[in-house]
């Protein structure tokens, strides 16, 4: 019984706590923010960035008709499993 009463007041003290607490609204201006500027290294990590991308995200492969019918079965085999 002494248990389950400090269960529920750990409980209750906790919902409490979490319903007392309140966010602060933020009081700045446009004019308080920096401005921000590109720097040196953001070219060069723009260019590794992209160049990452487009060379091994993707797969370049040529879609024809036997591609499609095997990316068709596939979808319908994962519909119907039987």
């Amino acid at each position: 019984m002494k248990c389950r009463l400090k269960l529920t007041s750990i409980a209750a003290s906790l919902l409490l706590a979490a319903f007392s607490v309140q966010a602060i609204e933020a009081n700045l201006k446009i004019n308080d923010l920096p401005h921000l500027t590109p720097e040196v290294q953001h070219e060069t990590v723009s260019k590794r960035v992209t160049s990452r991308f487009t060379r091994s995200h993707y797969k370049h492969f040529s879609l024809d008709d036997a591609f499609s019918q095997a990316i068709f079965a596939r979808y319908i085999g994962m519909l119907d499993y039987n």
